[in-house]
């Protein structure tokens, strides 16, 4: 009895499988984080650990016929805290073809950045991985448990070991790494989440968070401006992005909330004093439930 059981909770859980692979998953187009580390090893070798992170910019933009979602990426290298932060490119997707495409912001055309249509022996880009590398073939297919649904995962034999494309996620290397891979990079999807929800963590790497306040402070400069900053009766600010329904909350050093502008659009506010004490003030600027900069206000009294 015990050996029939076990066949049919077996079967059950494959045909399970074969009907959640048999349906396309779809990238989303909202509410989802990709966090990537790779090591950095440049000459003279400091070795260090550089964290890319990107995600959905609040807004689609249309180029030609085509609607594409915008794509922002935010990186910095833990050892000497160097970051970069903004646009990096669109995509869009032909979920018939299950296809996902790319538009650089420099670019007239777009770029096929996963292919999700594939069977077994396919070959892929050469780009997808690293051109001294002969390998650029599916050698196996199977699925893999996200969330609450299977999804189809493909195997190809990458630069130093398996690179893993999995539908609506991309690469294992990261969501844009495909196209960024040198010999000494280790790239690593440490964490996939969608709508709050973890839902892809790699089980060596598991980094599945924002960087530390201080380390995003250290961009700020191109995140947030201020100026003037200090100010007496109003300042400007001016974020790296067009806001979209965004909110502004300013908190004193004692991280007590003492103003707060909802409903921003664009990227130009002017910040007016009011009743604010002068002093140090740190101001969030916040989209989508997603920090977007934050940057510290000095209030001087005349």
């Amino acid at each position: 009895m015990k050996k029939v059981l076990l066949g049919l909770t077996v079967s059950l859980t494959f045909t399970v499988s074969f009907s959640q692979t048999a349906k396309y998953h779809p990238f989303p187009d909202s509410n989802a984080t990709w966090f990537s580390g790779k090591g950095w090893c440049p000459c003279p070798p400091y070795v260090g650990i550089q964290v890319n992170i990107w995600n959905w910019i609040t807004g689609d933009t249309i180029i030609g016929i085509y609607t594409y979602k915008k794509i922002q990426e935010y990186t910095y290298r833990q050892n000497d805290g160097a970051t970069s932060f903004g646009y990096v490119g669109a995509f869009r997707q032909d979920t018939s073809q299950r296809q996902i495409f790319l538009r650089l912001p420099s670019a007239t055309a777009d770029t096929l950045l996963y292919d999700f249509n594939l069977s077994i022996g396919d070959t892929i880009p050469r780009w997808y991985v690293n051109p001294l590398y002969p390998w650029n073939t599916i050698y196996s297919i199977d699925s893999i448990l996200i969330g609450a649904t299977y999804r189809k995962r493909f195997h190809i034999a990458g630069i130093d070991s398996i690179e893993i494309l999995i539908e609506g996620i991309g690469s294992s290397y990261g969501l844009l790494l495909p196209m960024d891979k040198g010999v000494e990079h280790g790239s690593k999807l440490n964490c996939y989440t969608q709508n709050s929800q973890n839902l892809y963590m790699d089980s060596v790497v598991g980094y599945c968070q924002s960087p530390p306040l201080n380390v995003a402070e250290q961009n700020d400069n191109r995140a947030l401006a201020i100026y003037p900053n200090p100010f007496s009766i109003q300042t400007t600010l001016q974020t790296y992005m067009t806001l979209n329904n965004a909110t502004i909350t300013v908190d004193n050093c004692f991280g007590q909330t003492v103003k707060q502008i909802k409903n921003i659009s664009g990227q130009t506010v002017t910040f007016s004093r009011d009743n604010l004490a002068g002093g140090l003030y740190f101001v969030h600027v916040t989209q989508d439930n997603q920090l977007i900069a934050t940057k510290k206000l000095v209030i001087a009294d005349k």
